[in-house]
């Protein structure tokens, strides 16, 4: 089991959670955000986005009220507050909002 150490990998400022990702943060409300690095793209590396899991309603899920639910599937976007990653670099198959 990966439990033990998984909280670690992404609260650990000291290392990156991979070759591309800085770090991972996980809220109730807004799903899961994401740092990048490693990149070598002024527009890409230290920039967020965010992913939230939807419902097969198109209505977003929420932890812990949806665990354990089905995830039918992922909106991305940025983060209006943040330093943003350029949307080019978000994964194509996302629904791309600004939250």
């Amino acid at each position: 089991m990966i439990k033990a150490n998984w909280n670690d990998c992404f609260t650990d400022p000291s290392r990156n959670v991979s070759k591309y990702v800085k770090s991972i943060n996980l809220s109730a409300g807004s799903g899961v955000n994401i740092t990048i690095t490693g990149t070598g793209a002024a527009d890409a590396d230290n920039k967020d986005f965010f992913l939230r899991a939807m419902d097969s309603n198109g209505d977003p899920m929420s932890f812990p009220t949806d665990f354990g639910k089905h995830i039918h599937s992922w909106q991305c976007g940025v983060n209006k507050n943040s330093d943003a990653i350029a949307f080019k670099y978000l994964p194509s198959n996302c629904v791309q909002l600004a939250k």
